[in-house]
């Protein structure tokens, strides 16, 4: 059946029975109507300005799972499934993620064919103006975990983002480990994320970083910069990396990220990307 059903927002979406309870799929589903934008708007993630268009979801994976009363991983789930089926578009950054419904229709358009018969235009409709925007702040200012399922969302986060998103769970020494780190700072967005994608774009890289999970939870965090910019090795035409000995300034070529990660045969030192050698030398 074509044609659309006109839903009060205050009246449905906005009635605490609508959140007081686990979302099944489909209201999930729904719910992602109603927080769509209705128009175009901006929010902000981690100092960064993200625009939108109508028909998007500013909300993190992370924000909807709290909302939904879900786990993280439900939320992923479902998102998939309705991608997968064609029902919506995922974009990921390294901020956030923004949700495209990909059946949004237009205001007026839905006015005109609401139930395939209404052809008068409601110009001052609420849902022009009742855009949904998450307020909460994304910054704890306490520096103690949250409780219930937000708590246990963070826990997932961290160990998703130290595990590189593979699909396994962390042991409970792991997880008391995260526990541990969110008693020490709550804040998983400002603080915690950043300093893990610093470390892994480290080792992406090539870089160094500390595998021990208790030990850099513990401490290890404190050695990442996040304002750091990771260095850039060039590469040869037969894809081999041109690295420079820090002491001493020799060109070596290593194969791989390992090797590079390694450092240099000479000294056994870190590598750079451009020539550096020691005063050292020169003493």
């Amino acid at each position: 059946m074509t044609g659309f059903t006109q839903i009060p927002n205050e009246w449905v979406f906005d009635d605490p029975l609508w959140t007081s309870e686990k979302f099944t799929k489909a209201q999930a589903y729904c719910d992602l109507y109603r927080l769509a934008q209705f128009q175009a708007g901006m929010v902000m993630k981690r100092g960064i300005i993200i625009e939108l268009n109508p028909g998007q979801i500013g909300w993190s994976q992370a924000e909807l799972a709290k909302r939904w009363k879900r786990s993280l991983g439900w939320v992923r789930r479902l998102l998939k499934y309705l991608e997968t089926r064609g029902h919506i578009a995922l974009q990921k950054t390294n901020v956030s993620s923004t949700i495209t419904l990909l059946h949004w229709v237009k205001n007026d358009t839905a006015n005109d064919t609401a139930n395939g018969k209404q052809t008068v235009r409601q110009k001052d409709s609420k849902r022009y103006t009742n855009n949904i925007v998450n307020t909460e702040n994304t910054v704890n200012t306490e520096n103690t975990p949250n409780e219930g399922m937000e708590f246990e969302n963070s826990i997932e986060i961290l160990w998703n983002e130290w595990n590189y998103n593979a699909e396994s769970l962390p042991t409970e020494y792991q997880k008391n480990i995260i526990i541990g780190a969110l008693k020490y700072n709550s804040d998983v967005d400002g603080f915690w994320l950043p300093l893990l994608q610093e470390r892994r774009t480290i080792n992406e890289g090539g870089g160094f970083t500390h595998n021990s999970m208790k030990y850099w939870f513990e401490s290890g965090f404190s050695e990442m910069d996040v304002s750091k910019k990771k260095p850039e090795f060039s590469k040869t035409k037969t894809n081999l990396f041109i690295a420079y000995c820090s002491k001493c300034g020799k060109k070596e070529f290593p194969n791989d990220k390992w090797q590079l990660k390694r450092g240099s045969e000479c000294h056994r030192v870190e590598y750079v990307p451009e020539v550096r050698v020691s005063l050292e030398k020169f003493n």
